[in-house]
């Protein structure tokens, strides 16, 4: 089994060390906003959305233009300070670890970053430098600077996921079947946005290893809607399905008395949660009107 510096593979997580922040996690989920708060904030006024956004997140400021680099700073401290509690880093890595990866794409794909919180990815996004990577993102991230120079956009963004999930796959955590059924469904998802990046720019796809889809570049999409228990054949429609099976999926942690499932659910739920609330937000700068609003939250929110 892989033995990383982010992510060990053993010993296996002590259920007790979670039991404390477990039991505070099932009260702080009772307080995250549902889909009936969102539907019934949308209606208001930009100015009273904002409003109600600074009452219901104390950390947000009021400044609409930088809500998103508050709230990615905020998640990333319930994340340290949680999985510090809980004397398991390795899971706030674990959390951390593809939305590092999202950063590390952006940046060699040329996008200005404002804001990169993300432990494993914080001091390589300001400076470039590769030796400022944990050791084990040195090799693959070097690889997908050298394929994007040479155009291959396609072959480094699945290099950066393939790498990705090979270090999810070696954690401790994926041992477990909460986290194995996860990590599948999200190496599903990833599959068919790769997919779809790859038919924008014409290009050919080879899946990545680790989801239940198999994906190639001349897979029968046919037989992966039928699978999935959808008529369309359109892959957005398909990328959305499979986001709300993964979604489903991380909220099952609510089911589980203690554990690591249950910091890593409630994690992705406020992540979810303030990206929800992003939309809010953003409908208040551009004068989204309620009814794309409703429609842009549906294809978020796990019914």
């Amino acid at each position: 089994m892989m033995q990383t510096n982010l992510l060990p593979s053993l010993p296996l997580p002590d259920r007790e060390d979670f039991r404390y922040t477990s039991a505070r996690v099932k009260v702080l989920e009772s307080q995250l906003l549902t889909q009936s708060d969102f539907l019934r904030f949308r209606n208001l006024s930009p100015a009273d959305r904002i409003a109600i956004i600074q009452d219901t997140f104390s950390w947000f400021d009021g400044n609409p233009k930088t809500f998103t680099r508050q709230w990615t700073e905020h998640l990333y401290k319930v994340t340290q300070t949680m999985t510090q509690e809980c004397n398991a880093p390795d899971l706030g890595y674990y959390f951390l670890l593809p939305r590092g990866i999202e950063l590390i794409q952006a940046l060699l794909e040329g996008a200005k970053l404002h804001t990169t919180p993300v432990p494993m990815a914080e001091s390589f996004c300001r400076s470039g430098d590769l030796s400022e990577l944990p050791a084990e993102l040195i090799e693959p991230v070097a690889e997908a600077r050298r394929l994007y120079k040479l155009g291959l956009t396609g072959s480094g963004r699945r290099l950066l996921s393939k790498s990705m999930v090979n270090l999810l796959s070696g954690s401790r955590y994926s041992k477990l079947p909460y986290f194995k059924t996860a990590l599948t469904r999200w190496v599903d998802t990833l599959d068919v946005r790769l997919l779809i990046s790859a038919t924008l720019r014409k290009g050919t796809y080879r899946g990545l290893p680790g989801g239940s889809l198999h994906l190639r570049s001349d897979s029968d999409i046919e037989s992966v809607a039928r699978d999935l228990g959808i008529h369309s054949t359109d892959l957005f429609e398909i990328e959305r399905v499979l986001d709300e099976r993964l979604f489903k999926t991380i909220i099952e942690s609510r089911l589980i008395p203690a554990g690591p499932e249950v910091v890593f659910g409630y994690l992705w739920e406020l992540e979810r949660e303030f990206r929800n609330a992003s939309m809010l937000i953003a409908g208040a700068l551009v004068a989204i009107p309620p009814k794309e609003l409703e429609n842009a939250y549906r294809r978020t929110y796990a019914k």
